[in-house]
């Protein structure tokens, strides 16, 4: 979530059960300026929160050029304080994660790469792919039409994949290079975990509803870049 639009888009992630108190969402607004303007990032992103056994995290990416490669992540415990998430997620790390016990910002960079993988997903045509391999926000993109949106293949996951051509090109020649550059979340396996829903808001508004495996929900406006 763009931190520049949090005051307006947070209340949208409240359909999954996660709030922010009116302080939380205060300290955000202030402290993201300073993160931004402190570290050169050109777009700061509100990642999301996860709940700890004695303390909850509150987690940021900034980027500068690149929207989807190198981001930085960093967390912080009251909204205010941030600290640089800087762990190296290898192979081993995640798979140390998963018998052992290991160090807490360790585990924390861990969880936040497998949601990333398995759940950070975009409208096709939000982004594009420039000539010198630039992932940058796509100019052109008003959102997508109902028929379109109640597509699997209307979404993409957000993740630099292993090869950014090879899984999502080959399949299909008619993919535009510039647009196709990530894999569609209709190529997941098993079929079927994603139900779409489209929901009526009112007579003027439409939500599409994308519903995960553990019960989670995610809405999309139509004119909206990111799924909340």
């Amino acid at each position: 979530m763009d931190s520049e639009d949090l005051h307006l888009n947070i209340n949208y992630v409240g359909s999954s059960g996660i709030v922010l108190s009116t302080e939380q969402k205060t300290a955000l607004q202030v402290s993201l300026s300073i993160v931004k303007s402190k570290n050169n990032f050109k777009k700061v992103f509100f990642w999301g929160k996860i709940l700890g056994i004695k303390e909850d995290y509150f987690i940021i990416q900034g980027t500068k050029d690149d929207l989807l490669k190198n981001r930085t992540t960093l967390y912080s415990n009251n909204c205010i304080d941030w600290s640089l998430l800087a762990v190296d997620v290898t192979a081993e790390l995640l798979a140390k994660a998963e018998k052992i016990q290991i160090k807490e910002e360790d585990r924390l960079a861990c969880v936040i790469q497998m949601i990333d993988k398995e759940s950070a997903v975009t409208p096709r045509g939000a982004y594009k792919l420039t000539t010198d391999g630039q992932v940058l926000y796509n100019e052109n993109y008003q959102g997508m039409q109902a028929s379109e949106a109640v597509k699997l293949g209307s979404y993409l996951h957000f993740y630099q994949p292993e090869n950014l051509h090879e899984k999502c090109l080959l399949a299909k020649a008619n993919h535009d290079k510039a647009l196709d550059f990530l894999p569609a979340i209709d190529g997941d396996i098993p079929n079927g975990e994603y139900p779409l829903r489209l929901c009526a808001i009112s007579q003027l508004h439409e939500d599409m509803v994308l519903d995960f495996p553990d019960n989670q929900s995610i809405q999309y406006k139509p004119i909206s870049r990111h799924l909340s």
